[in-house]
């Protein structure tokens, strides 16, 4: 099915990107902090590390899609809300960090059932709203971009359609999860073994996620914050444009005190056909 195969698609790609910089024999097999000569070996370090740790932020989306879709499965013998849905959806609530909500939603758009309570909007008619609406209409299964909450900050959803015993559409199960949460341990352990800088964007330029909470949701093209800045506009293009790929720029360091020299080599995570930009950085 297409969602299957969009899944092992993204694995596929990252394994054999590995094994191609792996088969040139490139620095740092034991440890992914450079040493102080590997630090000078340059872009095929910092490829090889980033291909290597590409599959443990692939598979916090893929852990988010098996959620779903088992809720789903319930949900199609179940129903679409009562107690044990309820129950249902409380367990998948939390099963692991980033998950914000988890929901479901009828072919009409009403919400059915909501986890956790605190969130709930059970008995909403949210049929127009563009998640919503998409799902009700493709009925297969979709990641979102980034949109912000009502309470604060940012999330994106993964949904998968339910479907009754006899083929029937009936709804979808709706998982909303905080970009920040899901993918700062895979980040952090990746910066704190090569000191190399992580950022997640979508196609769109939209930064996804952050060791800056607050760079979280900021758009990159557009914005008059760059306007001293194309070539970080140009790196936006190139990024968007480009599955995978290196690009050169200057901008402000991390004290955004002087501007600095920067390397970006970048690969693609994603899900359901949403493509996001796992980038690494350095400063020159």
């Amino acid at each position: 099915m297409k969602y299957v195969k969009e899944i092992a698609f993204f694995s596929v790609v990252t394994i054999l990107l590995a094994v191609v910089f792996l088969h040139f024999a490139l620095p740092g097999k034991e440890d992914l902090r450079p040493c102080q000569n590997s630090l000078n070996l340059g872009d095929g370090y910092m490829a090889k590390s980033l291909l290597l740790n590409q599959g443990e932020f692939q598979e916090k989306l893929v852990n988010l899609s098996e959620i779903t879709e088992k809720t789903a499965r319930i949900s199609a013998e179940k129903g679409l809300f009562g107690d044990y849905i309820q129950a249902e959806l409380d367990k998948a609530q939390k099963i692991m960090p980033g998950i914000v909500t988890i929901g479901i939603f009828d072919s009409q758009g009403i919400c059915t059932a909501m986890s956790p309570l605190t969130h709930n909007i059970t008995g909403w008619d949210l049929s127009e709203t563009p998640v919503v609406s998409s799902m009700n209409e493709e009925m297969v299964p979709q990641m979102t971009g980034l949109f912000a909450l009502s309470e604060g900050g940012y999330a994106a959803s993964v949904n998968y359609p339910v479907f009754s015993n006899d083929k029937k559409y009936t709804g979808f199960v709706s998982l909303t999860f905080d970009p920040y949460t899901l993918f700062n341990e895979p980040a952090s352990d990746f910066m704190n073994n090569t000191e190399y800088q992580v950022m997640i964007a979508q196609k769109d330029g939209v930064v996804l996620y952050d060791t800056d909470i607050n760079e979280i949701g900021k758009e990159t093209f557009n914005n008059p914050m760059y306007d001293e800045f194309p070539e970080v506009l140009e790196f936006a293009k190139a990024y968007s444009d480009s599955f995978s790929g290196e690009f050169e720029y200057s901008y402000l360091d991390k004290t955004l005190s002087k501007n600095v020299d920067k390397k970006a080599i970048w690969t693609t995570i994603g899900l359901h056909g949403e493509e996001l930009r796992l980038i690494s950085i350095r400063e020159l």
